[in-house]
């Protein structure tokens, strides 16, 4: 438990970071259109708010194409606590057909792909603002009465968001 001196003496935080700048970045042959669908889908399956806040698309001389996008995904907890996870993403990818065991061809791209993710734990800081001890009493809510809450949202966001990074890293053939 913490002591009343560290609640004091501590500033009320809107954003605990839980990871920042993770990397995932590959150079392999893969269907773009499926890891985006695959990934949008796993976001809105689990409960999060999708929002794609950039998305850029070059041709390049070469006939390769240059992607670059981000993404914001939230998902509310509860009425304090939202667990937020951005993305951006710099995909460099050509057009190739590969043979299936069919005997049919199918084209799918190859080139490199680099996402970077950044996730926090969100806090409704705002609702102890013109309160008279506003501060201290959020300190007190955060510290003690929901310090555990607060633990096992850390935890199970991370397990969750740990698990993405799995799927995401299997289809691409990363080990």
């Amino acid at each position: 438990m913490s002591s009343w001196k560290e609640i004091l003496f501590t500033k009320l935080e809107e954003k605990k970071v839980l990871f920042d700048a993770y990397k995932i970045k590959a150079g392999s042959t893969f269907d773009m259109g499926e890891l985006y669908e695959s990934m949008h889908r796993w976001f809105l399956q689990k409960g999060y708010e999708w929002k794609e806040t950039r998305y850029k698309h070059v041709d390049n001389p070469n006939g390769s194409v240059t992607t670059e996008m981000a993404w914001e995904c939230s998902k509310p907890l509860d009425d304090y606590v939202t667990f937020v996870v951005e993305m951006g993403a710099q995909i460099i990818l050509s057009e190739v057909e590969v043979n299936l065991p069919n005997n049919a061809k199918k084209k799918i791209n190859k080139g490199s792909i680099e996402m970077k993710f950044s996730s926090y734990l969100k806090k409704n800081v705002k609702v102890w603002e013109g309160k008279s001890m506003g501060g201290f009493l959020g300190l007190v809510y955060e510290k003690i009465l929901i310090r555990k809450r607060l633990e096992e949202y850390e935890k199970a966001s991370l397990g969750e968001i740990t698990t993405f990074f799995d799927e995401i890293r299997l289809y691409l053939g990363i080990r």
